[in-house]
């Protein structure tokens, strides 16, 4: 389970047309980590499902994803923007007309096992993992076991 940190101040602060920019931004590098199906779970929550690999390598390409996030510095873009890469008289222009918005994920891990064996379950205990990392202070990975 993947959530946006504090996504709604981004829909607050800059319009739901942002968060759903946002929103397309995170499910992009979750699908290009090639993980498996990234599915959109309820407002700025994903989930990946996986069956292929170990709890330890998927924490480890998540990882990969947490920092990509958090590292991308994501651009609003402007409602005037250009439909063609700005030329450089127009580029200072541009760029006085964006703004660099911080974004991070929260992350909860589970797999199934003798405990949880059906798929509800294993995503319920991702779940709970989820809120831990939020409660723990955001942009982590937290993996119940």
């Amino acid at each position: 389970m993947i959530d946006i940190d504090h996504f709604k101040s981004v829909n607050d602060q800059f319009g739901h047309d942002c968060g759903d920019q946002v929103l397309r931004f995170v499910a992009s590098r979750l699908r290009g980590i090639g993980l498996g199906p990234v599915y959109r779970y309820g407002g700025e929550e994903f989930t990946i499902v996986t069956t292929s690999m170990d709890l330890q390598t998927f924490k480890d390409a998540l990882e990969q994803v947490r920092a990509l996030v958090e590292e991308s510095n994501f651009t609003v873009r402007s409602a005037h923007r250009p439909r063609r890469n700005p030329t450089d008289d127009s580029k200072e222009k541009s760029e006085r007309r964006t703004k660099r918005v911080p974004l991070t994920v929260s992350i909860g891990a589970a797999q199934s096992s003798s405990d949880r064996p059906n798929p509800e379950e294993v995503i319920a205990t991702a779940d709970r993992a989820l809120y831990r990392a939020k409660k723990t202070g955001r942009n982590r990975i937290s993996v119940i076991r």
